[in-house]
C-alpha cells in the first residue's frame, strides 16, 4: 500500500471516528431522544415504568461519556423504584445497591444521601410478613440524623417534585418519631401536591398514605391507566372492607402486571382459603413461595391447603419442622408448650413470633382446656420481650384473628414486635 492511500485511510477512519462522536455526544440527538424517553417513564411513576427508566439510565451510565449526565437521573429513579418495592412487600436490594453506587461514584450527588437513607430506613410492607431491614442503614442512628435534617428536607421538597415524594414517604412510614404533620388540619401531604398539580408521584402517595383511599386510587388509573399497583392497594381496601370478590378481580390485576410482589400472591392464597377454592390458594401458595422460598405463612399456608385437600403425605406440620429445627429459624426461647423464634423477614427491628406446639387455629377457637398454653403463651411473651432488651422502651404483641385482621394462616401465633415507635391506630 502506498503512504498516499494510508494517509487517506487514516483521514477516512478519522473522519468516520468524528461523525460517529458526534451523533452519541451528551448534546446529540441519539442521546437526547433515549434520556427525553427515560423522562416521560419516570414521570409516569408506575413501578413498570420506573423499571424501564432505570433500565434505559443504566445502558446510558455504562457509557463513561454519559455518566456525568446521567447520574443524577438514574439515582434518583433507582431510589423511586427501591422505595415501590417495599411498599409493594418485594424484597430486592438491587435498586438500592445501584443508587448507593451511583452516588458513591460521583461525588457531586451527595445530596441524595438523606433520601437513600430514607428509602433504607423503610421496612418491606406487607400483611403479617416483610423483608429483611437493610443493615447498611442503622435504624436509631438513621432515623435521628433524619429527623434533625427534617426542616432542610421539607425546604427542598417545596421546590423539587422528588425531594417533596421522598420526604412524603418518610413522613408517611416514620410518622411518630418525626411528628405527625400530614394527618393533622394543616395537611401537609395535600399542600405539597398543590404545588406539584401534574406530579403522579405525589398523587399516588396523596392516595395511600396514611391508609388507601380508593376514590383517588381510581382517580389515579384514570390518569394514568398503567399505575398498576394501584390495583393492588384497591385490593387492600376491599380485603379490609371484607370484599373479597371485589380484592380478588383488583389482585388479580396487580399480580398480572406486577408477578414479583409476593405480596399479591399471598393476599390472593388467602382469599381463596377462605372461599374454600383449595386448589387456587394452594397454586397461589406456590407461586408465593417460588417468590420468597422461606416465606412462612406461604409454606404454612401450602401444608394447610394440602390437608384441607385429602394429601395429608404431601402435607408438612410446618410448625412441627420448625421447632424440631428442620426449617431454619432463629429460636430464642423453647419449652413443653411453647416455642418462640425470630421471623425471618421481620415488620420491627425486633420482631419475634411465639407459637403454641398444640395446634390451635386462632384465638376464636381455643377451647377452656386450652388456658393453660394460652396463660403460657402470654407470660412468656413477655419473658422473651424482656430478654430481648424491650421491656424499657415498650413492644406490641399482636394475634391476628380472621381475614379482617390480616391472618394469613390458620395457627396461632403472636408476634412480639419492638425497637421502633408504633403508630395508632396500627394496620
Amino acid at each position: 500500500m502506498s503512504k498516499r492511500y494510508l494517509v487517506l485511510g487514516l483521514l477516512l477512519l478519522a473522519s468516520c471516528a468524528a461523525k460517529e462522536k458526534a451523533v452519541i455526544s451528551p448534546s446529540g440527538p441519539e442521546f437526547e431522544q433515549v434520556v427525553s424517553a427515560a423522562a416521560a417513564l419516570s414521570r409516569r411513576g408506575g413501578y413498570v415504568a420506573l423499571r424501564q427508566a432505570v433500565q434505559m439510565y443504566k445502558e446510558l451510565y455504562a457509557r463513561p461519556e454519559f455518566r456525568k449526565v446521567i447520574a443524577p437521573e438514574l439515582a434518583a429513579t433507582a431510589l423511586l423504584v427501591a422505595v415501590r418495592e417495599k411498599e409493594l412487600g418485594i424484597s430486592n436490594a438491587s435498586y438500592m445497591d445501584t443508587a448507593l453506587q451511583v452516588i458513591t461514584e460521583n461525588r457531586s450527588l451527595s445530596g441524595l444521601t438523606p433520601y437513600a437513607e430514607i428509602a433504607g430506613l423503610l421496612w418491606v410492607q406487607g400483611k403479617g410478613v416483610m423483608g429483611d431491614i437493610d443493615e447498611r442503614f442503622p435504624w436509631k442512628e438513621t432515623e435521628d440524623k433524619l429527623k434533625k435534617m427534617e426542616a432542610d428536607l421539607l425546604l427542598k421538597a417545596r421546590s423539587d417534585e422528588f425531594a417533596a415524594y421522598m420526604y412524603a414517604v418518610m413522613m408517611c412510614y416514620s410518622a411518630p418519631p418525626f411528628g405527625v404533620t400530614f394527618f393533622d388540619e394543616a395537611d401537609e401531604l395535600g399542600q405539597l401536591s398543590e404545588l406539584f398539580p401534574e406530579s403522579t408521584l405525589l398523587r399516588y402517595k396523596r392516595a395511600i398514605c396514611p391508609q388507601e383511599k380508593p376514590d383517588l386510587l381510581k382517580g389515579l388509573l384514570a390518569v394514568e391507566p398503567e399505575f398498576f399497583e394501584a390495583y393492588y392497594f384497591l385490593g387492600n381496601d376491599a380485603l379490609r372492607r371484607g370484599n373479597l370478590l371485589e380484592a380478588e378481580e383488583f389482585l388479580l390485576k396487580a399480580h398480572d402486571a406486577i408477578p414479583e410482589s409476593p405480596q399479591t400472591t399471598i393476599l390472593l392464597a388467602s382469599i381463596y382459603l377462605a372461599t374454600e377454592e383449595l386448589d387456587r390458594s394452594l397454586e397461589f401458595h406456590e407461586k408465593t413461595l417460588a417468590l420468597s422460598p422461606e416465606y412462612r405463612d406461604a409454606l404454612l399456608g401450602k401444608g394447610i391447603c394440602l390437608s384441607y385437600l385429602s394429601r395429608p403425605a404431601e402435607a408438612i406440620p410446618v410448625f412441627e419442622k420448625i421447632i424440631a429445627r428442620e426449617i431454619p429459624a432463629d429460636i430464642v426461647y423453647e419449652d413443653e408448650l411453647v416455642c418462640a423464634f425470630r421471623d425471618i423477614k421481620p415488620q420491627a427491628p425486633t420482631h419475634v413470633l411465639i407459637i403454641p406446639k398444640k395446634p390451635i387455629p386462632r384465638i376464636a377457637e381455643a377451647n377452656p382446656e386450652d388456658h393453660k398454653v394460652l396463660g403460657q403463651l402470654l407470660l412468656k411473651a413477655a419473658e422473651v420481650a424482656d430478654k430481648l432488651g424491650l421491656k424499657q422502651s415498650g413492644y406490641r404483641l399482636v394475634f391476628n384473628n380472621g381475614p379482617h385482621a390480616g391472618e394469613a394462616v390458620p395457627h396461632l401465633h403472636c408476634h412480639i414486635l419492638g425497637g421502633r415507635p408504633m403508630g395508632w391506630p396500627p394496620g
